[in-house]
């Protein structure tokens, strides 16, 4: 559990590290770049790994059809969140990115969770709510977009 759990640490290591480097890529060559360098990127890593790793193409035992589709949208919203993340870097303290992208990930998985389970645990809507407070008091009297940047950066 701890190589888990420190493998967890981590990968919230890079993640802040991607957003903070796509944003600094975004504010130079625009968003939509921006999202295709990143992907251009991860696919070339991937296919590094792949050929190292000795993988083999995978093969589909059976016709695609239009109920395989969800399973096919993890890139779509990998693109979401590499726009998104670059639009708000620059707007957003990383404190305050973080913890709101945490609430929404924390959101999504007791709204999961319910529609699974029929419920979600007290223990779980505490643990939101004491972080969604902890997001508030982070930056009293203050709104989050008080400080925006100059809104006529590339838009390519």
């Amino acid at each position: 559990m701890a190589v888990s759990l420190t493998l967890a640490f981590l990968s919230g290591f890079t993640i802040l590290l991607s957003r903070t480097l796509n944003a600094r890529l975004s504010s130079h060559i625009g968003m939509k770049h921006t999202i295709l360098i990143n992907y251009l990127a991860g696919t070339i890593g991937a296919l590094i790994v792949f050929a190292i790793g000795g993988g083999r193409i995978p093969t589909f035992d059976r016709p695609l059809t239009l109920a395989d589709a969800p399973s096919f949208l993890g890139g779509l919203a990998g693109i979401i969140v590499v726009g998104t993340s670059a639009f708000l870097v620059p707007r957003l303290p990383a404190y305050v990115l973080t913890l709101a992208i945490f609430l929404g990930q924390l959101f999504s998985g007791m709204a999961i969770d319910l529609l699974r389970e029929g419920r979600t645990p007290i223990g779980k809507i505490v643990g939101f709510a004491l972080i969604l407070a902890g997001l508030l008091v982070s930056f009293p009297g203050k709104r989050a977009d008080a400080k925006l940047p100059d809104e006529t950066g590339p838009t390519a």
